[in-house]
């Protein structure tokens, strides 16, 4: 008897639908980035900010890594080389 409910059963179309989204390849969210170099003429040090900030924040913001950007930079180098040691 229990063969019979083997061949008899099959897949619920939500159950179909469940394996077929596992089955999907899972990409890294990707988002549109402005890219903002704080290095001088020669060195380049990138920073990405994300463009669904609203413009006036993004603007406020590059303004503000530019103004304090010796510090940020020297604070980054520091902390690499605590990682590489």
């Amino acid at each position: 008897m229990e063969g019979d409910y083997e061949d008899e059963w099959e897949p619920s179309p939500e159950m179909l639908r469940l394996v077929e989204q596992e089955a999907k390849e899972i990409k890294p969210h990707q988002e549109n980035v402005e890219v903002l170099n704080l290095g001088d003429v020669g060195e380049i040090k990138e920073v990405k900010i994300g463009t669904s900030v609203r413009k006036e924040i993004r603007e406020q913001l590059c303004a503000l890594l530019k103004e304090f950007k010796d510090f940020l930079l020297g604070h980054i180098m520091t902390c690499q080389d605590w990682i590489l040691t």
